[in-house]
């Protein structure tokens, strides 16, 4: 079992912890990912953050998955797991591969890439400003760090992942 994941701020890292302790998973970063060994035998998960509707190195899952037993993927966001704009998300990502698992992260502006920040602060929080106002949900997600971190958004995947291969 391999468990690749990309993290910038640490939330998909942290999840990818949560499963590779509860299947005695090997961790990889995504920057070690061209060491790995691909075996018709093993399971890989693959997990990314969601940044601008998109998952970084999911052209890598979606190429390198085939060369595994089973593959899953996870997507970690600042949405709570219960937003309306999820749904949307995860049927337009499933169209290019395997079922998605979300998992809540959160915000953290201290580990955000400069370039984040800045696109951020100068052009996206303007933005939902002007059109949806401070009040609105979006604004407030993103105006501020917060962690939404909790072991039990992983569990469907483990669980999954689990059942999937107890019957090989």
């Amino acid at each position: 079992m391999v468990i690749v994941y990309k993290s910038e701020t640490g939330f998909t890292k942290a999840y990818a912890e949560f499963i590779a302790a509860d299947l005695d998973g090997e961790l990889v970063p995504f920057k070690d990912r061209r060491k790995l060994k691909p075996d018709a035998d093993a399971v890989l998960i693959f997990g990314a953050p969601i940044k601008a509707s998109t998952l970084p190195g999911s052209r890598w899952f979606l190429r390198n998955r085939g060369r595994f037993k089973k593959s899953y993927a996870f997507a970690v966001g600042a949405s709570p797991a219960d937003s309306q704009d999820l749904p949307v998300f995860l049927k337009k990502q499933k169209r290019a591969g395997p079922d998605l698992f979300y998992m809540p992260g959160g915000f953290c502006w201290e580990k955000m890439s400069r370039t984040t920040r800045f696109i951020l602060r100068n052009f996206f929080l303007p933005a939902i400003k002007k059109a949806e106002g401070e009040e609105s949900e979006m604004y407030r997600t993103v105006s501020h760090s917060y962690s939404q971190i909790d072991k039990k958004f992983a569990d469907p995947l483990i669980q999954a992942v689990k059942k999937e291969t107890a019957s090989d």
